[in-house]
């Protein structure tokens, strides 16, 4: 981004309110980051369109106004990252909003999208964006043991931190 460019957050509560366009882009950002080594919650990696657009789908199914939200990041229309937040059904832990994904658009990575996707536009913690009734929103972080765990579970450790938010519940799988 440059100082002309202007970031621009949409949210989206409901299934119906994403239109296919804004799906794609989604995917597409999925495997872009894939292949530059994200942490994208897929075991083998890189993935194809073909293996995110089933993830993408459900993840964005699961949106509700009380459940699970999706905060976009756009610069010019286009996608510059994104971010799902939900919250659990259990009552013991109803209060808490949980980040499940966040990720940059390559073209956009070290310009501050990430970090204000975790902000929310013009607020602390995302609380009025996200989850204005979540008493604890949290980070669940976990790196994976692979060759790049190191530097993915730095980036995990100091990031969810610098935004204010606490990491819940942090490890690493084999």
């Amino acid at each position: 981004m440059t100082q002309h460019d202007v970031l621009e957050f949409l949210q989206f509560t409901r299934p119906t309110h994403v239109h296919a366009q804004r799906r794609r882009e989604l995917g597409e950002c999925w495997v872009e980051v894939s292949k530059a080594g994200g942490a994208v919650g897929f075991p083998f990696l890189p993935v194809g369109y073909d293996e995110v657009a089933p993830a993408a789908e459900a993840l964005i199914a699961g949106l509700d106004p009380q459940r699970g939200r999706l905060l976009v990041a756009t610069v010019g229309g286009d996608l510059a990252g994104w971010l799902n937040l939900r919250r659990d059904p259990h009552l013991l832990i109803a209060h808490w909003g949980t980040v499940h994904h966040v990720q940059t658009h390559l073209a956009h990575r070290g310009t501050g999208v990430g970090a204000a996707l975790m902000q929310g536009p013009g607020t602390r913690r995302g609380r009025t964006w996200a989850c204005s009734s979540c008493a604890w929103p949290h980070v669940l972080a976990w790196a994976w043991r692979t060759s790049t765990a190191g530097s993915v579970g730095r980036r995990l450790a100091g990031g969810p931190a610098r935004c204010g938010w606490p990491t819940a519940m942090t490890g690493t799988r084999s």
